[in-house]
């Protein structure tokens, strides 16, 4: 699956479509699924390198991807950046809050 959706990204980009938060946000829920967590954070490092700010459901599906493999302390240090770099301060901010919580 996850070849599957990096292939179709592929064939975006030869088509001149070039991939948007949409986009890399299921390529990074696609990896945290299975379990390839690294891989989500380089998506969302290749992201902010091409000009295109993850946003608040991208953080979300990171931090939970991170949890469910354990690294919790992690997921919550990328939380309070998530605070400092988002300029939203939407209740979706304070969900992944709750799931932190949950899983510490």
């Amino acid at each position: 699956m996850v070849s599957e959706a990096e292939d179709i990204v592929d064939t975006m980009r030869k088509e001149g479509i070039e991939p948007n938060v949409v986009t890399y946000s299921i390529l990074v829920d696609a990896n945290c699924k299975k379990g390839m967590v690294s891989i989500a954070e380089d998506i969302v490092e290749t992201m902010r390198k091409e000009g295109i700010e993850p946003n608040v459901v991208t953080y979300n599906t990171l931090m939970k991807g991170m949890c469910q493999s354990g690294r919790i302390s992690v997921a919550c240090e990328l939380w309070r950046n998530m605070l400092l770099w988002t300029r939203s301060k939407s209740s979706d901010l304070f969900h992944s809050a709750g799931w932190l919580l949950r899983k510490w």
